[in-house]
């Protein structure tokens, strides 16, 4: 079996998530950047989810708010071939998550199935790959945007620098 493989019965779930922290449900930002791209978890490479990771924590421990608002001003979206995607920070900007460039070269091997209704929503998970370009990059900035990010940015290097804080998952 291969990971791009879609079945009605079973879902795909990448390894890496998992490795570095994650638990499913996946936090409500994390949640809402795959509700807004409509892609399929296994379609994001490790970066993706490292840089999520550590937006999530941001969220969480430093009490910065954001949303797709935000993330759309500081990454474009791009496909990586084979219909999989990262993101790749605006240009001019600096790197708003370090450490995000490590890439294990077996990530797309480290996958496992679970039955669709052995999961909460797990029938609402996606079907499909998307298989066409997509974009963040039509949400529109506010100033309540322009507000979070200056909080975003002003948070110490050490906060937006990618660290693995796994637990038994």
């Amino acid at each position: 079996m291969k990971s791009d493989c879609i079945f009605d019965t079973w879902f795909i779930f990448p390894a890496t998530p998992f490795l570095i922290g994650f638990f499913y449900h996946f936090h409500a930002f994390t949640q809402s950047f795959f509700t807004l791209t409509g892609m399929c978890y296994i379609q994001a490479m490790p970066m993706m989810w490292i840089v999520l990771h550590t937006l999530e924590n941001i969220i969480e421990q430093e009490d910065v708010e954001l949303g797709m608002s935000e993330l759309s001003q500081m990454y474009n979206l791009v496909s990586h071939g084979s219909h999989r995607f990262l993101f790749k920070h605006k240009p001019g900007q600096p790197h708003p998550i370090l450490k995000t460039t490590k890439n294990d070269t077996h990530w797309r091997n480290q996958f496992f199935f679970v039955r669709r209704d052995s999961i909460p929503d797990g029938k609402d998970l996606p079907k499909k790959w998307i298989t066409q370009a997509i974009s963040i990059s039509h949400i529109q900035e506010t100033p309540a945007t322009k507000e979070r990010l200056a909080a975003f940015w002003r948070l110490d290097l050490v906060v937006r620098t990618f660290q693995i804080k796994a637990k038994d998952s």
